[in-house]
């Protein structure tokens, strides 16, 4: 492309966005990271809506909502942390899915922008890392569902061939091999056919929680919830932090894929799929999920004096029919959810390491391994460890990066980004080369944004009751804090030492814009026009 393109945050019209993307294509050998045509961006709002639903209720949001119970909250502070984190959660995901629409590129080239050609590689690299740790405890649900579910016909196979007693035995060992391979099919049939599976998974999985509700309100069939408000204190601070932990943990929960909205959002045509879609799909499908989550880890409770956190458990009290088919249906939800939140994006971040000798699939069944090699029975063991050292830790990297990109995006950039400078040239002299490819700027907010939550996170890990008070919000508010902590970092930085801008980026300047809109028609009506409105 040899002219400037004027990015607007919703376009004005179908014709205004005409894919002349394909072209800057040329400039890197690498199919898969390049901007994506408008004819090959498919995915509608429905598409984004069921994707959030069949995301939303899967195990891992039900052991979400189980895991606060666990953990001592209840059930009325679980859903207001919910219904808080769900719309703060929709919003952010809204504002870095616009890039990926108006740019049509992936994560890891937008972030480019604000980290550098180099820089992106060691963000996307860190997004990878959260990407297979998820992955892998959704495949570990997934098994564990498999096996229990078939348990109830066949109870031997629950202590088959002990392996690694408690954690591990033979019918689960093969249950997760099982998912796996079939996480590989779905890999091998192409990313292209990956909105089908949502459109399956969605409303078996609605259908299937909507039972799971039912059964747990109705004590004639086995259940009988015990929504008491009495605190069991197992580790979670109460009192207003009990709230702001709860909010931070949902917020987290979904901080992996608000890094890499772009991924997604570059399959939509138009700013309002991927909003509206994404406005349907997050806030009340979430609350529901995790309402059934608090509810059946209550009735769990009620049975046996322990708020279990896990789906599978349920099936102990089921027909054998009903928990196989149980089983199956979390087996399809879970791959669904996989696909969409975790092998698309680590795929690509993995891929932008070296992209001149990888291939996408390649990447992805790189993190189908990975995923088993994290040990999933092992390390994801306990309730509080999910929820508070996982979720906490891994929230405030995610929470400083997020903070970066947002923030140069919408401040520092206003909106207006070059596509072709995205792309490096072989002459080292890109705008976004920066310092050897390092952003300095971006990488001072992302450390200072961490350094505020971490003292707390590892005195969790040491057992240390003893945290200040300041440390201890900062730590339970680890994704808000890093976020807006690295933000305000980033732009007071780039006000000190602007970042460089090339001459194309100038021009999209509040004053260049009016000249360039008085003669826009006179533009659309030249054959070799170079502007693009995305």
């Amino acid at each position: 492309l040899k002219g400037p393109i004027r990015l607007r945050l919703f376009p004005q019209s179908p014709r205004h966005a005409r894919a002349r993307l394909s072209p800057v294509g040329a400039m890197s050998s690498m199919e898969d990271l390049a901007p994506l045509p408008l004819e090959q961006r498919t995915w509608r709002w429905y598409t984004y809506a069921s994707m959030w639903a069949a995301l939303s209720f899967q195990p891992g949001l039900y052991s979400f909502g189980g895991s606060l119970v666990a953990i001592g909250l209840t059930p009325t502070e679980c859903l207001v942390c919910t219904a808080v984190g769900g719309v703060l959660t929709a919003v952010a995901i809204i504002l870095n899915s616009a890039p990926g629409v108006s740019l049509g590129v992936p994560f890891p080239v937008y972030a480019r922008a604000s980290f550098g050609y180099e820089g992106a590689k060691i963000a996307a690299l860190t997004r990878g890392i959260v990407g297979v740790m998820w992955l892998s405890f959704q495949l570990w649900l997934s098994a564990d569902a498999f096996v229990s579910g078939i348990a109830r016909a066949a109870p031997g196979i629950r202590d088959w061939a002990p392996i690694w007693h408690p954690y591990l035995n033979g019918s689960q060992l093969i249950a997760l091999l099982v998912v796996a391979m079939a996480t590989c099919s779905c890999i091998a049939a192409g990313a292209g056919n990956f909105d089908k599976l949502a459109h399956l998974a969605a409303p078996l999985s609605m259908v299937f929680f909507a039972l799971v509700a039912i059964w747990v309100a109705v004590p004639e069939w086995g259940g009988g919830m015990n929504l008491h408000e009495d605190h069991t204190n197992t580790g979670a601070s109460h009192g207003s932090l009990s709230l702001v932990i709860g909010v931070n943990a949902f917020v987290s929960f979904w901080s992996t894929i608000m890094l890499n909205a772009a991924d997604l959002s570059r399959m939509a045509p138009r700013q309002f799929d991927q909003a509206f879609g994404q406005v349907l799909g997050i806030p009340l499908p979430s609350l529901l999920a995790v309402a059934v989550g608090i509810t059946g880890s209550s009735a769990l409770q009620a049975r046996t004096g322990v708020a279990s956190w896990m789906m599978a458990d349920l099936f102990q009290y089921w027909p054998a029919w009903a928990s196989i088919l149980g089983g199956m249906v979390i087996f399809v939800s879970t791959l669904a959810a996989n696909i969409s939140a975790n092998i698309i994006p680590p795929a690509n971040d993995f891929l932008n390491l070296w992209p001149e000798h990888l291939q996408w699939r390649t990447c992805a069944y790189a993190t189908m391994l990975l995923a088993l090699l994290v040990c999933p029975f092992y390390v994801f063991h306990s309730p509080t460890g999910f929820a508070l050292k996982f979720l906490g830790g891994y929230g405030m990297v995610t929470g400083a990066l997020y903070g970066v990109l947002v923030s140069d995006y919408y401040i520092v950039r206003g909106r207006c980004l070059n596509v072709s400078d995205l792309y490096p040239s072989n002459d080292g002299q890109d705008v976004f080369e920066y310092f050897h490819g390092h952003n300095w700027r971006a990488c001072l907010a992302t450390v200072l944004g961490i350094a505020l939550p971490l003292p707390a996170w590892i005195g969790e890990f040491a057992g240390d009751s003893g945290m200040p008070t300041f440390f201890a919000v900062c730590g339970g508010a680890s994704w808000f804090v890093a976020s807006m902590a690295a933000a305000a970092v980033y732009v007071f930085a780039c006000k000190v030492a602007p970042p460089p801008q090339s001459s194309a980026m100038k021009l999209c300047s509040p004053r260049a814009s009016r000249i360039e809109e008085e003669s826009e028609e006179t533009t659309e009506s030249t054959s070799d026009s170079t502007e693009v409105h995305v």
